[in-house]
């Protein structure tokens, strides 16, 4: 019987090999403490607003500043919704991105909170 790949932990700083003490979105601590969509402000306002946002804007902002061409899937809040609620359905606060750019610059900003927690 073939065995599990071995496969780093995403969690920043562990360089452990299938850990298993960040695994977060299977955790039900985890998704009670993150609690629903909709609890976060993903609500019916919001989705509607998201499909405008990405009718307006189907590119990825941040692939075409560096001259690609990649359909957005995803709408990106530049102030987060935890930093100024106020801006949860602020039209200027959104940006189209593509999964790989949405996942990129939420990773960055993640890692910059947490670098500041840090000092």
């Amino acid at each position: 019987m073939p065995s599990i790949p071995n496969k780093p932990c995403s969690h920043v700083g562990c360089s452990n090999l299938n850990c298993t003490l960040h695994i977060r979105h299977s955790d039900k601590s985890y998704n009670r403490y993150r609690g629903t969509s909709h609890s976060r402000g993903y609500d019916n306002e919001w989705k509607k607003l998201r499909l405008s946002v990405l009718r307006q804007e189907p590119l990825c902002k941040m692939c075409l500043d560096e001259q690609r061409v990649t359909p957005a899937t995803e709408v990106h809040h530049i102030i987060p919704i935890r930093t100024d609620p106020t801006k949860r359905l602020d039209r200027s606060n959104l940006m189209s991105l593509c999964k790989p750019c949405h996942s990129r610059i939420t990773a960055t900003s993640l890692d910059k909170a947490l670098s500041s927690l840090q000092r």
